[in-house]
């Protein structure tokens, strides 16, 4: 069950409260005595997550992957992949978890992004950090700067 509730003040005594008709009713349906356990997410900006994916299409539209990869000595076609794209640039960005493995390596996980993962003020740096990654890691040098201008322009106008 996702209950949307909203923090109101009752006599000087803060109190959570259904904010919408579904949480009326799942509340209609508990007993005085049930107790409910869960994670609690304030909602992110939207459209800034918008922004996000959208800047995250452009980068991976502009990263010009080979088709080949040698992996141990053998040839292997390869294709672009845009979620292990936007993890990669997650890590780059410096927005990881340092993992070890069994075998004593050591692994970089992508934070998650989610709104219960993530705060709004987290998030926006990870935007900013991305933008930098971006220009660090996925530009190539012999770009037009101007087009690169333009088109990160667009992407901070995005609304």
């Amino acid at each position: 069950m996702k209950l949307t509730l909203r923090k109101v003040n009752i006599g000087g005594t803060s109190s959570l409260v259904a904010a919408d008709e579904y949480t009326q009713e799942a509340f209609k349906k508990l007993s005085l005595t049930d107790i409910l356990i869960g994670d609690f997410a304030k909602p992110r900006n939207v459209k800034f997550l918008r922004k996000y994916f959208s800047l995250m299409n452009t980068a991976f539209e502009m990263w010009d992957a080979p088709h080949v990869g040698v992996y141990r000595g053998k040839e292997y076609s390869v294709s672009k992949n845009e979620e292990e794209f936007r993890k990669w640039l997650t890590v780059v960005s410096g927005h990881y978890d340092a993992i070890i493995l069994p075998n004593g390596a050591m692994k970089f996980v992508a934070k998650s992004i989610s709104f219960t993962k993530m705060t709004e003020d987290e998030f926006a740096q990870l935007y900013s950090d991305t933008i930098n990654a971006i220009i660090k890691h996925v530009l190539p040098d012999n770009g037009d700067e101007a087009e690169y201008m333009a088109i990160f322009q667009r992407i901070l106008d995005f609304d």
